[in-house]
């Protein structure tokens, strides 16, 4: 029952970062094409595979992984990050929402 409410709370913190990206995009005039939706989507996945990783690591009793496995997850995270809100805010305003 546990598993089943985090799993729950988990995509209901992904609806909302997706509605969160869509309305920044529209407030500040930018586009969302497909492939950026593919790309924040594909990030957020990563980002629920890492919280997974480290929760695994904990629930099995492996401690001394939690730090090289988990951190290399923060690590490809924090940089893939940074790589697609860069791609995001890289494109220029649309001139109508001007």
């Amino acid at each position: 029952m546990a598993g089943f409410l985090a799993t729950g709370i988990m995509f209901l913190c992904m609806a909302c970062a997706i509605y969160a990206l869509h309305h920044f995009m529209k407030e500040t005039g930018r586009r969302m094409t497909w492939w950026k939706w593919v790309l924040s989507v594909l990030w957020l996945v990563l980002v629920m595979v890492t919280f997974a990783t480290i929760g695994t690591f904990i629930g099995e009793g492996a401690s001394q992984a939690v730090l090289p496995g988990g951190g290399f997850f923060i690590v490809l995270c924090i940089i893939s990050g940074a790589v697609v809100f860069y791609l995001l805010l890289k494109t220029k305003k649309d001139e109508a929402a001007s």
